[in-house]
């Protein structure tokens, strides 16, 4: 009982350093070594987040590199709006 259902959308929402992109790698992690695909919907440049995960030891890069993971950079206003 408990955890995240199967087939929802979450928002994880929270000011700058709160931990909501290692939140979302770790998660994305998980599905990943279950093989699953995953999406990451954030408003940094994949490149930052790369590297990000890069630094915490978060393996994400080669996943990205095959298709697994996509990382959608979306604009500022975008979650201004949500």
């Amino acid at each position: 009982v408990g955890g995240l259902y199967p087939d929802h959308v979450y928002i994880v929402k929270g000011g700058v350093g709160t931990g909501k992109s290692i939140l979302g790698l770790q998660f994305l992690i998980c599905g990943l070594e279950l093989g699953e695909p995953g999406i990451l919907v954030t408003d940094q440049r994949p490149e930052k987040v790369i590297a990000q995960a890069r630094s915490l030891d978060l393996p994400i890069e080669e996943a990205v590199k095959r298709g697994q993971l996509l990382i959608l950079n979306t604009s500022q206003r975008y979650f201004e709006l949500v």
